[in-house]
């Protein structure tokens, strides 16, 4: 299975589009400029934030389930009452304890120590990590899935929206980053996962 990776850092420019690929996994506000079959957020707030541009109907993998996270005159007055409904209806919200976690992962990934003091896994506490592992659920008990990535940049605070967030800190990377490497480490000694990235050190 050959899947496109892609967060918001500018590298994700490079991008050519979903054709070729067998499913694109949109990091945040991704799938407002692609078309995705997944859209990955950690923070639930990014459905109302960029839910009313996002392009078609890709599944959604969170953090938490959306109606727990979010009211509904939040949904209300971002104007996504019947999308919310629509994507509810069709099964396409998935939280993070809907995934099979501990059977689909191999032991040798570092996900279980190192969370936030709600017990998250150490795989979502970035949007990007998140988007990494939802990769290797793509590709069920028994597949295999290559993957290119873009947009994963882990430095400066710029987008590739041309937007600044000062959150995209040197530290904020550093951490990120040492779970990123422990995470694709551990997909790639079993052989069922390979991921093709290029380190900013590397560019």
């Amino acid at each position: 299975m050959n899947v496109a990776l892609v967060s918001e850092g500018p590298s994700a420019a490079a991008f050519p589009g979903p054709a070729g690929y067998d499913a694109v996994v949109g990091v945040n506000g991704v799938p407002t400029r692609w078309l995705c079959d997944w859209w990955v957020f950690a923070d639930p707030d990014f459905y109302v934030c960029v839910g009313p541009s996002v392009i078609g109907h890709p599944m959604i993998l969170t953090t938490s389930s959306l109606e727990r996270a979010m009211n509904e005159h939040q949904f209300r007055a971002a104007g996504l009452e019947e999308r919310y409904r629509e994507d509810r209806a069709a099964g396409r919200i998935k939280a993070e304890e809907d995934m099979p976690l501990i059977p689909a992962m191999p032991r040798e990934v570092p996900i279980l120590s190192g969370g936030n003091r709600r017990g998250q896994a150490r795989w979502f506490n970035y949007s990007g990590l998140g988007g990494l592992t939802c990769c290797w659920f793509l590709a069920g008990d028994e597949g295999s899935v290559e993957v290119d990535v873009f947009g994963v940049d882990m430095q400066g605070i710029g987008d590739v929206h041309g937007k600044d967030a000062v959150c995209r800190s040197v530290e904020r990377w550093e951490r990120e980053r040492r779970i990123w490497d422990g995470l694709v480490e551990g997909f790639e000694r079993t052989g069922r996962m390979r991921v093709h990235w290029t380190p900013p050190e590397k560019r």
